[in-house]
């Protein structure tokens, strides 16, 4: 559809570190707010605001999955302001806090290793 090909190119903007509110993207792809909302929605099954976790949370995972950056430079990279509210959203998302994740990723990979 032709709103799939307006949307498309915006759903990338979730993985920056930078946070696009509904009214910014709208303007962005010259549609109204509500269009935007009821199509977007209309394509993914999910609203703007869970599809942008979702993707801020896979990305946050897979920075995890190194020990190259902090728990406080991720929260940025995935376009927190304060890490305590990251930490919050990942531990609603995941269950743990990152700092438990990256624990538990790490027991799980030396033992890979191990056998």
């Amino acid at each position: 559809s032709t709103l799939a090909y307006t949307l498309f190119p915006y759903t990338t903007l979730f993985r920056s570190a930078s946070f696009y509110t509904i009214y910014e993207l709208s303007k962005e792809a010259g549609i109204s707010e509500q269009k935007l909302k009821a199509g977007f929605f209309e394509l993914y099954q999910q609203t703007i605001w869970d599809y942008a976790n979702q993707m801020r949370m896979t990305l946050a995972s897979e920075l995890l999955q190194t020990k190259e950056l902090g728990i406080a430079q991720i929260a940025e990279k995935t376009g927190y302001h304060s890490q305590s509210a990251f930490i919050r959203m990942f531990k609603k998302w995941y269950g743990v806090t990152p700092g438990q994740f990256r624990r538990q990723l790490t027991r799980i990979q030396n033992a890979c290793y191990e056998e």
